[in-house]
């Protein structure tokens, strides 16, 4: 049995043999497909950790089927014919003599295992103090290598779907041009680039951002072009960390939220490193504070109440991000900092001009 376990780990791609089978089928979110590669690959997985060998063999057959240019299951397809054929010493030789190759691909299936088994959930509400009343939020968790898309109501947020995504070849926390990092911060979609007018590597399209936003800039950080765009046409997915900087998703998500809920310009996309150590804000405090004096300045434009979200401003200390819309239609975005007993406005977008940056506000201590 302990040989067994040891061919199995080996297959798995070093999944825990310990945690109960997940639930994969019985998702109804849905999907253009009848399954998507995710809910296939899990089953595949499930199968061979509950040591059955056939089963496991025709869930990946059906899955490559279905998925021609998946690679992580084209990989797993191999490992399950190998132990079929009693030549495990032969796979294992191979996984090490091609472990450069294989490791990334190996990084996904345990990426997509541990969310499912854990029924992992990004922290990134603890960011959002106040959300429009309409519209969607798009939330990127990159720890968990996984997007969110929310529901903006007048109830709060109302999750509709999540996706594995692919991240910058540097990880994240980028700084300048060329670093391959993926940014860490609050942006919103400025545009979409259909794909037939773009090369291969960006899939079926993209949904374009407005990085550097005026805190990169007042930072320093430069680059440009980061996107949340697809695959190419030969391969479902890429390597975890795999992109210049951008976020990246199979082609058939990317379309879901192009074209199911039809994502907009001026979609906020809330990118988070998963990691921070930053201490929470007092959201309810601060967004009773920031509201009430959005209400009382002489020296803003009126603004639409619905519209206004406020963040925490990711992996910054008492900083916070404000958006919303005038009565004039016009979008604004704003940098709050707390500093000695008040809050100050650090920055605004720079078409956003009716408010001085600096003002300051004397409002009650958040220590």
């Amino acid at each position: 049995m302990k040989k067994i376990s040891k061919i199995i780990k080996a297959a798995t791609l070093s999944l825990p043999l310990t945690l109960s089978a997940p639930s994969v089928l019985a998702d109804e979110r849905p999907q253009e497909k009848s399954f998507s590669e995710e809910q296939g690959l899990l089953a595949a997985y499930t199968a061979l950790q509950q040591l059955d060998l056939p089963k496991a063999l025709d869930l990946t057959q059906t899955l490559i089927e279905n998925y021609p240019n998946y690679k992580a299951a084209q990989i797993l397809k191999a490992d399950l014919y190998a132990i079929r054929a009693n030549q495990t010493a032969l796979m294992m030789r191979t996984q090490r003599k091609y472990q450069k190759e294989l490791s990334s691909f190996q990084e996904e299936g345990r990426l997509r295992w541990v969310f499912e088994q854990n029924t992992l959930e990004t922290q990134g509400l603890n960011y959002v103090m106040k959300t429009a009343e309409k519209g969607y939020l798009v939330m990127v968790d990159a720890k968990l290598h996984r997007l969110y898309l929310f529901e903006q109501t007048k109830d709060g947020l109302v999750k509709k779907e999540d996706f594995y995504i692919m991240l910058g070849q540097a990880g994240v926390g980028k700084e300048r041009e060329g670093d391959k990092k993926t940014p860490i911060g609050i942006y919103h979609i400025d545009g979409w680039k259909d794909g037939k007018t773009l090369p291969d590597l960006y899939g079926s399209g993209a949904l374009t951002l407005n990085y550097p936003n005026a805190w990169d800039k007042e930072q320093g950080r430069t680059g440009s072009g980061i996107w949340v765009h697809g695959t190419p046409k030969n391969t479902l997915t890429r390597e975890p960390l795999a992109s210049r900087g951008c976020v990246v998703l199979t082609n058939q998500s990317i379309e879901r939220l192009r074209e199911a809920y039809q994502l907009g310009e001026q979609t906020p996309v809330l990118i988070l490193s998963g990691e921070s150590t930053v201490e929470p804000l007092d959201s309810k405090s601060v967004l009773a504070d920031i509201e009430s004096y959005l209400k009382q300045d002489p020296m803003r434009a009126p603004l639409k109440m619905e519209t206004l979200s406020v963040m925490q401003y990711p992996d910054q200390p008492k900083m916070v991000y404000l958006r919303y819309q005038t009565q004039q239609g016009q979008w604004h975005e704003e940098f709050w900092q707390h500093q000695e007993s008040r809050w100050q406005v650090l920055l605004q977008d720079p078409k956003s001009s009716q408010l001085l940056a600096g003002s300051s506000y004397n409002l009650p201590s958040q220590d």
